[in-house]
């Protein structure tokens, strides 16, 4: 475990921390929790991590069971085969653990796309469309 949270540090530590934290407020809408760890001030979330020790193990331990891989595809194809079998996780806008690592200033790639519907869907490249 430890070995694997050195390698997996850029986003194991805010993840894990993102998910203990979420349980204890009682909702992953980051912009409802307490103030202090909303902006990421860092006496508290030094204190959350020193408070939720147990619980971040916890997560780290589960992500480690099931050692995510984490791709940047090169190009479409891969990624939309990667989509078609359920392998690339997607999420709403805002009510994720990545917003919460951003803020830390974690390198993170974003996709943008339209829902799919009948099995289609779409996925902008640069410039995205407004």
């Amino acid at each position: 475990l430890d070995a694997f949270a050195r390698v997996e540090f850029l986003w194991l530590d805010d993840f894990s921390l993102f998910s203990s934290i979420q349980g204890k407020e009682g909702t992953s809408d980051w912009t409802r929790w307490n103030k202090a760890l909303r902006m990421r001030k860092p006496n508290a979330i030094v204190h959350a991590q020193k408070y939720f020790a147990t619980d971040i193990r916890y997560h780290k331990f589960v992500q480690w069971q099931f050692s995510v891989q984490w791709n940047e595809f090169t190009s479409g194809p891969p990624l939309l085969e990667a989509m078609s079998t359920g392998s690339v996780d997607l999420g709403a806008v805002g009510d994720a653990p990545p917003i919460f690592a951003q803020a830390a200033n974690a390198n993170i790639v974003y996709v943008a796309g339209s829902p799919i519907t009948n099995g289609q869907g779409i996925l902008y490249g640069e410039p995205s469309p407004r």
